[in-house]
């Protein structure tokens, strides 16, 4: 449940590949280019946020660092929001770690105020990813099976 909680968040702030210009080059583009391959390096399925697990420290440690780190090189549109989503995932974490009798349930039921407003965050960074890198913050869809066709569909 917590690692669960906790990649939900995460991958609020997942992020696929990014969509190039061919109009002559533009700072705020190439900057925005390289943000995007920055996010998709943290979110990636190499990534750290792919590696997260609760129940190993260090990999929640490179998780929030990579985190901070794209948090420093977000565009200004969005560093507040990056920052709500990363500190929310920093805060939970903290708070599913601390040694009591609460539940994960309780921790989440504790902390919603927060999560709610990492919600809306999370929700500008959507819009950011689907406007300017060209991806869907979503999970990936899984493929839509295709049934096996007869080759001679006719009545014997």
């Amino acid at each position: 449940m917590r690692r669960r909680l906790a990649v939900v968040l995460a991958g609020s702030v997942i992020i696929g590949a990014c969509s190039s210009s061919a109009s002559a080059p533009d700072p705020a583009i190439d900057d925005s280019q390289a943000f995007c391959l920055q996010l998709r390096n943290v979110a990636g399925a190499t990534g750290a946020l792919a590696r997260l697990d609760l129940s190993d420290p260090a990999t929640i440690d490179a998780a929030l660092l990579e985190l901070r780190n794209l948090e420093s090189e977000a565009p200004p549109s969005i560093t507040d929001d990056l920052a709500i989503v990363t500190d929310a995932l920093a805060e939970l974490i903290e708070a599913l770690e601390t040694p009591d009798n609460r539940s994960p349930a309780e921790v989440v039921d504790e902390q919603s105020e927060m999560l709610e407003e990492a919600g809306v965050s999370a929700e500008t960074l959507e819009s950011y990813a689907i406007s300017t890198c060209g991806f869907d913050l979503g999970p990936p869809e899984a493929p839509t099976p295709t049934p096996e066709v007869e080759d001679d569909l006719r009545p014997a």
